[in-house]
């Protein structure tokens, strides 16, 4: 148990949400000032580029862009799913960065496996829906 705690250490640095906080705070700020669909610095989907098909992420640059800038139906276009997850990802993080100030934090690795088979299920659907319904 010890090595876990080590490995996590080093890998995540000793509060792991704050770093992933900041740095997801950098990125929202890129995306900000600099639109992804006028830019050519931000990377396009492999899997829209070979086949024609969206991936589960395809539009989310450009939806976090509008949802910087407040235009939730904007972003809901771009990428529904993201649209519709981020105040629950706004939570994790608030949550989180609560739990780092009072001296504890959870496990990251502690993730329950029903949580992430749930997830996967999810991002394949939607993957799958997003593509036969073309949302």
């Amino acid at each position: 148990m010890q090595r876990i705690d080590q490995l996590e250490t080093l890998v995540f640095g000793r509060r792991p949400a704050t770093r992933l906080f900041c740095g997801a705070m950098i990125g929202m700020l890129v995306l900000y000032y600099f639109s992804p669909t006028e830019h050519r610095f931000f990377p396009h989907c492999p899997l829209y580029a070979l086949t024609g098909l969206q991936c589960p992420g395809c539009g989310s640059l450009r939806a976090i862009h509008e949802l910087t800038h407040g235009h939730w139906q904007t972003a809901f276009r771009f990428n529904p799913l993201l649209a519709l997850l981020s105040p629950f990802i706004a939570f994790c993080f608030v949550s989180e960065l609560r739990l780092e100030a009072r001296g504890r934090h959870t496990r990251w690795n502690a993730i329950p496996p029903s949580i992430i088979w749930a997830a996967v299920v999810l991002l394949v659907s939607y993957g799958i829906l997003r593509n036969v319904l073309s949302f």
